[in-house]
């Protein structure tokens, strides 16, 4: 689902996007100053064998600040199963480098893309035992 506000100062958009399992809603592309994500099902127990993507951009020279408010892929010890990878992409060559790997309950720090655009991959298998995750994105003015 996606619900967004027109405003009357030209370029600002306000935009929220969450998934279901109505439909599509793992993964997607987001070009906007700032939105949120949810993994699919959120709150309740995320689906198995999923693979998903979302690319998320903001306007050029700026880069992307992400925020978790919630994370919680169950309780492990490694990030062999259930996990969601952060990556940076460089919007002129689409090269992309990878920044980090979570998983479990400790919710991830603050991210400040070096780059305009980031990717999200979220790999979950058979054993779930966490509701998800709700993330955060907006524009950074001071690109790092």
């Amino acid at each position: 689902t996606m619900a967004y506000k027109m405003y009357p100062i030209p370029g600002s958009l306000d935009m929220s996007y969450t998934s279901t399992d109505k439909g599509r809603g793992c993964g997607g592309r987001m070009f906007n100053v700032k939105g949120t994500i949810t993994s699919p099902m959120f709150p309740n127990l995320y689906k198995v064998n999923s693979v998903c993507r979302w690319d998320i951009a903001v306007p050029r020279p700026n880069s992307v600040k992400i925020i978790f408010q919630v994370f919680n892929l169950g309780r492990r010890m490694t990030c062999n199963t259930d996990y969601l990878e952060m990556y940076n992409v460089d919007q002129t060559t689409g090269v992309s480098s990878f920044v980090a790997k979570y998983c479990g309950e400790d919710t991830p720090a603050q991210h400040i893309s070096q780059t305009g655009a980031v990717f999200i991959r979220y790999v979950t298998t058979v054993h779930n035992t966490g509701t998800g995750w709700v993330l955060h994105f907006e524009l950074n003015r001071d690109k790092q």
